[in-house]
């Protein structure tokens, strides 16, 4: 006897579970994970609906995805040629079959015994790839364009050159940092860089105390003149409440003087 199947479609992108109603991404149908038809009510029967095998062998692998030779699971395609055969698999094994073959998806990189691991962990000062070919001749590779390239040619994100932490073994993130240009959204402090958000916070992020400028959080609009803020002798804000309180705030002591 056959069994018949209504495939729900909320949307291009979503699935309808059949007995939770609960409305799941296109990628997680027939991907093996029992949970996501899930929902947290006792009362509801677990509904494993993505899973049905006799769905699954009609079901389409959406975009991004990677059909399993079996036909009864999608496979993201980042966990194709990745070495595992452990978790986020293909249960016949047929993603690590004939990996020479095989282009890594967009945003990996293929090591020279064939697997893929991501871009952002070639020449990263780790090994990723079982033959360590992602931490060899880092001299010639091209660190992406979020990241920079260290003296000894390893790559680390952009962002985190002069935020006055070492992040490259050889620390030369961290020097002529007076020459830097910070990174969209970061704002610079004598030399180093820190996150724009955490202007006039009321926590000292640079040595050099800019962030709390008066001044500075006057000009941004983070500071209402009078009432909330009191500027300490060096030209830091405190809030005015912990002016004379019996605590020193300013590191000057200016709270407590007079």
């Amino acid at each position: 006897m056959n069994t018949c199947f209504v495939l729900i479609a909320v949307s291009a992108t979503k699935w309808l579970c059949r007995s939770t109603n609960k409305s799941i991404g296109k990628r997680e149908v027939c991907d093996t994970d029992t949970n996501d038809c899930k929902v947290m009510n006792p009362k509801v029967i677990h509904d494993q609906s993505d899973e049905d095998p006799d769905m699954c062998r009609n079901w389409t692998c959406p975009a991004g995805t990677w059909a399993c030779a079996d036909g009864l699971q999608c496979l993201h395609e980042g966990y194709v040629c990745d070495g595992s055969y452990e978790h986020y698999n293909c249960q016949d094994g047929s993603d690590e079959i004939d990996c020479h073959n095989y282009n890594c998806s967009q945003g990996y990189w293929k090591c020279d015994d064939h697997f893929c691991v991501k871009q952002g962990r070639v020449c990263d000062g780790r090994q990723d790839c079982r033959d360590r070919s992602d931490e060899t001749n880092c001299e010639n590779y091209q660190c992406r364009e979020a990241d920079w390239k260290c003296a000894n040619s390893l790559c680390i994100l952009d962002i985190w050159v002069c935020d006055g932490e070492p992040d490259c073994i050889d620390a030369s993130d961290e020097v002529n940092c007076d020459n830097h240009t910070c990174p969209e959204d970061n704002w610079k402090c004598e030399g180093s860089c820190m996150p724009a958000l955490h202007l006039c916070d009321g926590v000292q992020h640079c040595i050099d105390i800019d962030d709390e400028s008066c001044e500075i959080c006057l000009e941004l609009g983070r500071l209402r003149v009078g009432h909330e803020r009191w500027a300490c002798g060096n030209g830091k804000c405190i809030p005015v409440v912990q002016v004379c309180d019996g605590q020193r705030n300013c590191r000057d002591n200016s709270d407590e003087q007079n």
